[in-house]
């Protein structure tokens, strides 16, 4: 059970990783919202998918200039987070 769950933090951590460098280039081909952007982390605060996160939402910011908004929602085993919009 453990290797499982160390397994879906790291293939989380590279799906964050990776929109943090193609979410860029992505965004000069498309429209960006008007509104803010939330990132929900299915997680409690603290961990390694917090700083991921973090450092997702810094990079938007600077890259989109719009505000980008990280929003914790633990609880269910990722449930929550997971069925939130």
């Amino acid at each position: 059970m453990k290797r499982r769950a160390a397994l879906t933090r790291f293939a989380t951590a590279c799906a964050a990783l990776a929109a943090a460098f193609c979410l860029p280039q992505a965004s000069a081909q498309s429209g960006l919202p008007a509104h803010p952007i939330t990132i929900v982390v299915p997680k409690a605060p603290g961990g390694a998918i917090d700083i991921l996160a973090r450092l997702l939402e810094q990079r938007l910011r600077t890259a989109w200039g719009q505000p980008v908004i990280v929003v914790y929602k633990p609880g269910a085993g990722t449930v929550v987070g997971a069925s939130s919009r």
